[in-house]
């Protein structure tokens, strides 16, 4: 029986700068992983686990080009793509005081336009 991850075991990886992805991967195969991600060729002497780190990098890489994986503009992470469209849901005060200070800032502009039209 296969054991559920969490996040405990999990290690935030960087894949390339400013694309991140949180993964059970042992860091001894994180260059393969890296590599993979960035497209090079696996390494003939590499070891099993890291053939299967630099497959995993290969695959996301296939995965972000085929926009089944997307990078999430929040924090630069690496997710499915369903998650990465969701934004946080605003408060009902927080709306209304984000339309006010909008309406404010139109009105104010369109005031200073009359002004300099005179």
């Amino acid at each position: 029986m296969k054991k559920a991850s969490n996040r405990s075991n999990l290690t935030l990886v960087e894949l390339e700068e400013g694309i991140f992805v949180r993964t059970p991967i042992p860091s001894e195969n994180h260059s393969a992983l890296r590599a993979g991600f960035a497209g090079y060729t696996a390494n003939p002497r590499w070891c099993n686990s890291k053939v299967m780190a630099w497959r995993t990098g290969r695959a996301w890489r296939d995965a972000l080009r085929e926009e089944t994986l997307a990078i999430r503009q929040s924090d630069g992470l690496l997710v499915p793509f369903a998650e990465a469209q969701e934004t946080p849901q605003l408060s009902k005060e927080k709306k209304t005081n984000l339309l006010t200070k909008l309406k404010r800032r139109a009105t104010s502009m369109h005031d200073a336009q009359q002004i300099q039209q005179a």
